[in-house]
């Protein structure tokens, strides 16, 4: 993504590269959570069999989610600070 903010600074670059994706990556993530919510909280004939599949699906995602947000954030800070940056 960085690609296209080339002309920018590196940091500039970063930067403007997380906010482009910041949004697609939790519209994708929001769409998958609510798809499967039914799924998790649904009752009737056989939901005990598909419930907890249900719940693993959210908690993966809400779980994923989290560790990219701010395993991401920390890899970048890290980063510019080690020098690795310009």
């Amino acid at each position: 993504m960085m690609i296209d903010f080339a002309l920018l600074a590196e940091r500039e670059a970063i930067f403007q590269a997380c906010l482009l994706r910041f949004r697609p990556l939790m519209m994708t993530t929001l769409a998958a959570l609510f798809g499967a919510l039914p799924l998790a909280l649904g009752s009737g004939y056989g939901a005990e069999l598909r419930q907890p599949l249900g719940i693993t699906i959210v908690g993966g995602l809400i779980f994923s989610q989290m560790l990219t947000l701010f395993t991401t954030r920390w890899f970048i800070c890290t980063w510019i600070v080690c020098g690795c940056v310009t």
